[in-house]
């Protein structure tokens, strides 16, 4: 029997990921189904970056052209930021508040768990694994490329899903909260 807050996780993460799959995302957009490529917000954002670049007839990553339309989509965020905290009444200078201490009880929860102190050993000894083995290697079997460059892609990847996870698992910091329910996906 599943508990309750267990059968809410999974239903707001039913209601999440047929909203907005890209909360689920691993960014690796060629292994995700059409369906869900046209329904992500960051494949759609990604697409048309690549094709700004082609259409100035530059290479698909440019750095110059991605860091003018990154300038762009940021515009203006520090007078957004302001104004949210004046309509909510936020000080982050006034951090002796119950909301803030509720926040670093969390903040310790999920920095010193287990799991997130293995996931982050994991991570840190697969990359050393990777650069020992695999990135700039001359000879490596082709047909074993495929999987170097999965464990690469995700090794880093897991320690990220991993916190959010355990932030889902444990209580809100504070009352109200929203909570994001990744524990089960």
């Amino acid at each position: 029997m599943r508990s309750e807050r267990l059968k809410k996780i999974i239903e707001e993460n039913e209601k999440f990921e047929e909203q907005s799959p890209y909360n689920f995302c691993d960014r690796w957009c060629q292994r995700c189904s059409h369906d869900k490529q046209m329904r992500c917000k960051l494949y759609h954002d990604e697409f048309e970056r690549k094709a700004t670049c082609i259409a100035y007839g530059r290479a698909p990553d440019d750095s110059e052209i991605v860091k003018d339309i990154m300038r762009q989509e940021f515009e203006g965020i520090e007078e957004k930021l302001e104004k949210f905290m004046e309509e909510n009444q936020i000080d982050i200078d006034d951090i002796d508040t119950p909301a803030f201490g509720a926040a670093g009880e969390h903040i310790d929860f999920l920095e010193n768990n287990h799991l997130d102190l293995t996931a982050e050993q994991y991570c840190k000894r697969v990359d050393k694994f990777l650069k020992d083995t695999f990135y700039n290697k001359e000879g490596i079997v082709p047909e074993l490329k495929y999987h170097f460059a999965t464990v690469a892609w995700y090794h880093t990847l897991l320690l990220v899903k991993l916190h959010r996870v355990l932030d889902g698992f444990h209580k809100p910091a504070g009352e109200g909260e929203f909570v994001f329910y990744d524990a089960v996906a």
